[in-house]
């Protein structure tokens, strides 16, 4: 187990994250399930509106996603962050 490797203020405060009414256990759930947010595998094609929608209209997520059609705002947004330091968006 790799909690004993851990000193034991960081244990303490992983184990109140995970807690069950912990504000923060929503934080750690959403950092781990980002890839999971993107959905199916994107097409080419829904590439393509992605970046040219983006270029539009910026982080209004809500507008890409119309753009993009059949994805979420929450879909878009994932696949930014997941990708913002390799886009090739000026």
């Amino acid at each position: 187990m790799l909690v004993k490797f851990l000193p034991a203020k960081m244990v303490m405060v992983l184990k109140e994250a995970m807690s069950a009414n912990s504000p923060t256990r929503s934080l750690v759930i959403e950092k781990r399930k980002l890839s999971d947010m993107l959905g199916p595998r994107w097409t080419m094609e829904e590439l393509a509106r992605f970046y040219d929608a983006y270029r539009k209209y910026g982080k209004d997520w809500k507008k890409v996603a119309g753009a993009v059609r059949n994805r979420s705002a929450e879909m878009v947004e994932a696949l930014y962050m997941m990708n913002r330091l390799f886009m090739p968006i000026a």
